[in-house]
C-alpha cells in the first residue's frame, strides 16, 4: 500500500483533534525521551514532517491477447490520491493509453504490457507505481471460421466457385485447388476451370484466412463427386446466303469450346462429296438442283465428340459473273451489214444466241451474229440482245445500246446539168432531173470549184467575176430516212463576154474580131473594105453581138 511523502518545505500545524492528538503524544514522549518541548506546537510540526515507507504494486489483469482488454488495479493509495495511468509496451510508453483499461492492439503483438500509475496529492510528492509486465502479448483468433464450400458443376470446361463463408472478424482469403487430394499447381484463385486432366478426379479447395494481429487458419472444403466428362459448345455451322453453281459457299463455324480441333466434310443430297473437307466449297454443275450441308465434328480430350451440320440449301443455277454490254459496228444503211461486238463473258458462255431489233421490236429471223439493213429497217433504230448459255447457269440476256435511224440510198439522183450560155452578163440555170423519192434540195454554184457566196439557187448570172472560169453547180438532196445525196454537173466552158473595148489601136482580141466604131455606129466585118484602117472602140464576138449592142454593119 503506497504512502505519499509530505512536502518537507510546506509544515501543516494540525487543528482540531489531531492537534490534540499531537499534543498528548508529545507530552508523552518527549519526556521519556529526557527532552523539554518548547511548546506543543514544536511537537506537533516533527511528527508530521516524517516520510513514511511506500509498500505494495498495480495488478494487471485480463488475457494478454490483441483485441483484449487489460485492467489495472491499482490498489489502495494513503492517503486517497489522484490517480494516473499510462500504459507500457516492453517498458515504451504506448502514446494514448491513459485510462485504468487497455485494449490490445495489433502493435502490441509479441510484445509484454504493463502499467505505471501515479498518485498526485496536494501537499505531496507524486509518487508512480509500476506494474508486472503480462506475457508477450498473443495473436486474436477468429471467432467464425467456417469450411468453405464449392459451387458449380464437377464437369470438364464447367468452373468451380470456392465460397469460403462468412468470417468473424472478416478476413483476407488465399486459395488453393487440389485433385484428388494434390495441390494443382497454378490454381490460386477463387474460381478453378476443370480441364481434362481433372476427369474423374474429385476437387477440393483449402481457403486461409488472414488478418492482422490474427493467427492465420486454413479450412479444406468437402471433396466434389468425380468430375464427368465435358460437353463442347457446337453451334450449328451457317451457310451462306447464296448457293449457287460456280459460286464459293463459306460456312460461319464459330463458339466452339475453345482447344476443340474441328474437322468439316460437304455433302450432297446426303452423300459426302470425296475431298472436300474444307472450309469452303464451289458447288459443281452436277450439283444443280441438290442440297448442300456441311457438317462440323469437334473433338477434345475430356470431352464428348459432337458432330452438327447446317441447314441444307438447294443449290441454284449459275450466274454469269460477267456480261458486258454488246455494241453494234457497221453502216447504218440499207444494204449495208451490222455486227456485233459482244465483248469478253465470265465463265464464257457455251453459246450464244441473238436477236436483232428495230424500234425494239424483234425483226422476223434476224437471229444471227451479224444483220443486213433492209428497207424495212429505214428510219428506225437498230439493236440486238444477246442471250449467254452454260449447262446448270441462268440465262443471261444483255442488250445493246439503239442506234441512229436506219437510212438508205435515194433510187434515183440524176447528176444535174447547167443550161445557158457560159457569156458573161448571161444567165445559167440547172436542170436537176428527176429524183426518187422526191426530196427537198439545197444549190451550190461554184467557180472553178470555189464555192460562189451567196450563189444557192436554181440559176446564176454570169459576172465579169466569173469570167475565163468554169462553172458547176452542186444539188444536194434530202429526205427523211433517205441518205442525203449531192450531185455536181459537169463543168461549163470557160465564160466568156460578147464583145470587150479596143485596145487603142488597129487590132481586136482574139475571138472578138468584129470592130465597131462608136462614133458612126457601124462595125466592121474582116472582109469589109475599111476593116483594116479602122480603130476600134468596141469589138465584138459575132456581128449579132454588134447589132444587140445598136451598131449596123458597113456597106464597104
Amino acid at each position: 500500500m503506497p504512502a505519499l511523502p509530505r512536502k518537507a518545505s510546506a509544515p501543516r500545524r494540525p487543528s482540531g483533534r489531531g492537534a490534540a492528538l499531537a499534543t498528548t503524544l508529545a507530552l508523552l514522549v518527549v519526556p521519556f525521551l529526557g527532552v523539554a518541548p518548547a511548546s506543543a506546537a514544536d511537537v506537533v510540526t516533527s511528527a508530521v514532517v516524517t516520510d513514511p515507507s511506500r509498500t505494495g504494486a498495480p495488478v494487471v489483469s485480463g488475457t494478454a491477447r490483441v483485441g483484449e482488454t487489460l485492467t489495472v488495479n491499482p490498489g489502495v493509495w494513503t492517503p486517497e490520491a489522484a490517480l494516473t495511468y499510462q500504459w507500457l509496451a516492453n517498458g515504451v510508453v504506448i502514446g494514448g493509453a491513459t485510462q485504468a483499461t487497455y485494449v490490445v492492439g495489433v502493435a502490441d503483438l509479441g510484445k509484454a504490457i504493463a502499467v505505471q500509475v501515479t498518485g498526485t496529492l496536494s501537499g505531496y510528492e507524486p509518487t508512480s507505481a509500476t506494474s508486472v509486465a503480462t506475457s508477450a502479448v498473443k495473436a486474436a483468433v477468429f471467432t467464425s471460421a467456417p469450411t468453405p464450400t464449392i459451387s458449380g458443376a464437377a464437369q470438364v470446361g464447367k468452373t468451380l466457385t470456392a465460397v469460403p463463408g462468412t468470417w468473424a472478424p472478416s478476413a483476407s482469403f488465399a486459395y488453393q485447388w487440389s485433385r484428388s487430394g494434390v495441390a494443382i499447381t497454378g490454381a490460386t484463385r477463387s474460381t478453378y476451370a476443370l480441364v481434362a486432366a481433372d476427369l474423374g478426379k474429385t476437387m477440393t479447395v483449402k481457403v486461409t484466412a488472414t488478418n492482422a494481429g490474427y493467427t492465420s487458419v486454413a479450412k479444406t472444403s468437402m471433396a466434389t463427386a468425380a468430375v464427368k466428362v465435358g460437353t463442347l459448345t457446337a453451334p450449328v455451322p451457317i451457310l451462306a446466303a447464296t448457293v449457287r453453281v460456280d459460286t464459293k459457299v463459306t460456312a460461319s463455324v464459330t463458339g466452339w469450346t475453345p482447344g476443340a480441333t474441328l474437322t468439316r466434310q460437304w455433302y450432297v443430297d446426303g452423300k459426302a462429296i470425296a475431298g472436300q473437307v474444307g472450309s469452303v466449297y464451289t458447288p459443281r454443275a452436277a450439283d444443280r438442283g441438290k442440297t448442300l450441308t456441311l457438317r462440323v465434328t469437334g473433338k477434345q480430350t475430356g470431352y464428348t465428340t459432337v458432330t452438327k451440320a447446317s441447314a441444307g440449301k438447294v443449290v441454284g443455277y449459275g450466274a454469269f459473273t460477267t456480261a458486258p454490254t454488246p455494241k453494234i459496228t457497221g453502216t447504218l444503211r440499207v444494204g449495208q451489214t451490222l455486227s456485233i461486238s459482244r465483248g469478253t463473258w465470265s465463265p464464257a458462255p457455251s453459246t450464244y444466241s441473238y436477236q436483232w431489233r428495230a424500234n425494239g421490236v424483234a425483226i422476223a429471223g434476224a437471229t444471227g451474229a451479224t444483220f443486213t439493213l433492209t428497207p424495212a429497217q429505214r428510219g428506225k433504230t437498230i439493236s440486238v440482245a444477246v442471250a449467254g448459255r452454260r449447262t446448270a447457269y441462268s440465262t443471261k440476256t444483255v442488250v445493246s445500246a439503239s442506234t441512229a435511224a436506219v437510212v438508205q440510198n435515194f433510187t434515183a439522183s440524176p447528176t444535174p446539168k447547167i443550161m445557158g450560155s457560159a457569156l458573161v452578163g448571161s444567165t445559167l440555170t440547172v436542170s436537176r432531173g428527176t429524183w426518187s423519192p422526191s426530196p427537198s434540195f439545197a444549190y451550190q454554184w461554184k467557180a472553178d470549184g470555189v464555192v460562189i457566196a451567196g450563189a444557192t439557187g436554181t440559176s446564176l448570172k454570169l459576172t465579169s467575176a466569173h469570167f475565163g472560169k468554169a462553172i458547176t453547180v452542186t444539188v444536194t438532196g434530202k429526205a427523211g430516212g433517205w441518205v442525203t445525196t449531192a450531185r455536181t454537173s459537169a463543168a461549163t466552158a470557160r465564160v466568156t463576154t460578147l464583145s470587150v473595148a479596143g485596145t487603142g489601136g488597129y487590132d481586136c482580141p482574139a475571138g472578138y474580131p468584129i470592130k465597131g466604131n462608136a462614133g458612126s455606129g457601124i462595125y466592121h466585118v474582116p472582109s469589109g473594105q475599111y476593116y483594116a484602117v479602122t480603130k476600134p472602140e468596141q469589138c465584138f464576138a459575132t456581128e449579132a453581138a454588134a447589132v444587140a449592142a445598136g451598131y449596123r454593119k458597113s456597106q464597104r
